[in-house]
């Protein structure tokens, strides 16, 4: 059985692009694989790398609007992030609350 490529364990896993530099520091630097107008709801998302381990969190997206980098602070400092490696977001998805009247 052949798993679609954004459904992983049941969650709504998208691909967030390569990883473009890792610092010492703890904070790696993504290059986005599409440039769309949503780009900017993806702050908090967690990222996962290819074998599906929770690296961190987006902290914020910098750079050109034509060729933007995301900023991913890693959570634990022995987690080995390569360049390269492909990544992946998950965001839970927030329901508006009716308001009762």
């Amino acid at each position: 059985m052949v798993i679609p490529e954004y459904y992983y364990w049941g969650y709504n896993m998208k691909r967030l692009g390569v990883v473009d530099v890792v610092s010492r520091r703890g904070v790696a630097l993504v290059k986005p694989f599409t440039l769309g107008r949503n780009i900017l709801s993806i702050v908090n998302a967690s990222i996962y790398d290819e074998n599906f381990r929770r690296i961190g969190k987006v902290v914020d997206i910098i750079g050109n609007t034509m060729d933007p980098r995301i900023v991913v602070k890693i959570e634990k400092p022995d987690m080995v992030v390569t360049d390269g490696s492909i990544v992946y977001y998950y965001q839970e998805i927030t329901r508006k609350r009716r308001s009762s009247r």
